[in-house]
């Protein structure tokens, strides 16, 4: 009586009782009856699972083996609701081995999803409440047969970064299945809301039998449908803060092949797509996607979308090996595509762009045009460049930082007509082109000229037009180019002003005149 389960804690993986259990059992043999066994016992506390907890209320175990049978039965309550019961019966009289067959049913009611959350990473959660019918017979010899039902109410998954959170809804979430020798047959639907949703059959060549031999090479074979009518589901794959998902998504996959390499066959595709990213300013419109499976490769055959007076247009593919996607690549063109329309920046580009990428990283190559791009005392937030003169003294180790994918550049821009920067007294035209290179283990390096056709700088209440300027990359860092800048203002007969050399790090600015002046006279 009053057994205090916590002892057994020290023994238990992510699993502690807190609570008494009372009990009894007995063991009999007479000539008469035979042999018998008889087991009652139940419990009351709580159950932590990997920082959930389980107030129950009431835990019932009951069971008794005799020469007309086995009769067990276990129940579980616990003070929200949820309810566990197992039963399981045989005709076979009591040996000193399992039965011969043993029927099985398990009922489960209002069990918290939230049970799963130690499983998941970090930031993931689920919600709701799971029930399941499920019944079947076991054989002393290893096979089996089940069959059952399952729902999920008031589901839901959800992440969050810290900065934003993404929630999904589950409605008329259900699963069938019925595994028997040959296999096992699921069906399932998962309702997103709104009409929104999953449905398909799955059948696994997987005999019922314990232990289960070759399951990575048991054929598998099934169908899905898949309808987003409002997309209202994938707006959780946008953050919150950037953008509005809407558009219409329908396909039908087909899956053949075997567990660990299956072979999905057909389509999918994106319709009347709308994506409104808000810190850029910009509208998304006429989205379409097209892909078709096939092959251990995902095709994708059209991309398009509209961004102000231009369209974008592309096409990709992704290959697979077995569940896992191994490589993609996408190709990109477009004609004034609008990139960004805030009042410190507009930026109109023509792209002609590839984009690879595997497990070991990305790679981004192609031509940029970009015939608008205005600059209006725009300073995005970035890095502070701490000065040669600052000595940290006692400064902690940094720690690792985290492996992230290897990224590699190579890509022309070319800039337009249209390209006026208006920034700290600055207000200049650019003009040029110039090739961004990057390795995966280096910093972005750039070769090429910017010139500036005309402009001028404003300091002090002197407005001083630029006479000549340019811009040198010479295969350094693209971040500091060259300077070659001359501002010059005609006073009667002397002309006199700035020029800028040095990099865009270390500018070197003198007083220059014309005639020489010392540059006290200037």
């Amino acid at each position: 009586e009053k057994i205090n389960l916590s002892l057994l804690n020290s023994w238990l993986s992510n699993l502690e009782f807190d609570g008494a259990s009372n009990g009894a059992g007995s063991f009999i043999q007479d000539k008469k009856n035979g042999l018998s066994l008889d087991l009652q016992s139940d419990y009351v506390g709580t159950l932590n699972y990997a920082g959930q907890k389980l107030q129950l209320d009431e835990v019932k175990i009951a069971g008794h083996w005799d020469k007309n049978g086995l009769g067990l039965n276990a129940e579980l309550l616990e003070r929200s609701g949820s309810k566990l019961s197992i039963r399981a019966a045989s005709a076979d009289e009591v040996v000193l081995s399992l039965p011969q067959q043993t029927n099985i049913e398990l009922e489960l009611k209002d069990l918290p999803l939230g049970l799963m959350n130690a499983k998941l990473a970090a930031g993931q959660e689920f919600s709701g409440l799971l029930a399941a019918n499920i019944g079947g017979s076991w054989f002393r010899d290893g096979h089996f047969s089940l069959s059952g039902e399952s729902q999920i109410e008031k589901g839901s998954f959800s992440y969050s970064d810290g900065q934003s959170r993404l929630e999904v809804p589950f409605e008329q979430t259900e699963l069938n299945f019925d595994w028997q020798p040959d296999g096992v047959v699921a069906k399932f639907s998962l309702g997103l809301g709104e009409g929104d949703g999953l449905a398909g059959d799955l059948r696994l060549r997987l005999p019922a039998q314990w232990p289960f031999e070759r399951v990575a090479q048991a054929p598998v074979s099934g169908e899905f449908q898949v309808h987003l009518g409002k997309l209202g589901a994938l707006s959780i794959l946008v953050p919150e803060q950037l953008a509005d998902f809407s558009g219409e998504i329908g396909g039908a996959l087909r899956l053949a092949g075997q567990l660990q390499s299956p072979d999905f066959t057909g389509d999918l595709q994106l319709l009347n797509g709308r994506l409104s990213m808000r810190q850029l300013g910009i509208v998304l419109e006429q989205i379409g996607v097209k892909a078709v499976f096939g092959a251990q490769k995902l095709k994708i055959e059209q991309i398009v979308l509209k961004a102000g007076e231009g369209q974008l247009k592309g096409t990709g593919e992704v290959q697979f090996t077995g569940w896992k996607p191994e490589e993609f690549r996408i190709a990109l063109q477009g004609d004034s595509v609008l990139i960004a329309n805030l009042p410190e920046l507009r930026a109109v580009a023509s792209p002609d762009l590839h984009l690879t990428g595997n497990a070991e990283g990305l790679t981004l190559s192609g031509t940029l045009n970009i015939p608008e791009l205005q600059i209006v005392n725009w300073h995005p937030p970035g890095r502070v460049i701490r000065s040669e003169d600052v000595v940290y003294v006692d400064q902690m180790a940094k720690p690792e930082a985290p492996k992230s994918a290897k990224f590699k550049l190579d890509l022309g821009v070319e800039l337009g007509e249209r390209v006026v920067v208006k920034d700290r007294g600055l207000d200049v035209r650019l003009k040029g082109s110039f090739h961004l290179k990057k390795e995966a283990q280096s910093g972005v390096f750039a070769r090429g000229q910017i010139d500036i056709p005309s402009g001028h700088y404003s300091t002090y209440g002197v407005k001083l037009p630029i006479t000549s300027g340019r811009l040198y990359f010479n295969g350094g860092p693209a971040d500091n180019p060259a300077l070659d800048i001359i501002a010059m203002k005609k006073v009667k007969e002397v002309s006199a002003g700035v020029a800028v050399g040095g990099t865009a790090r270390q500018p070197v600015i003198r007083l220059v005149s014309d005639p020489a002046l010392d540059d006290t006279d200037i």
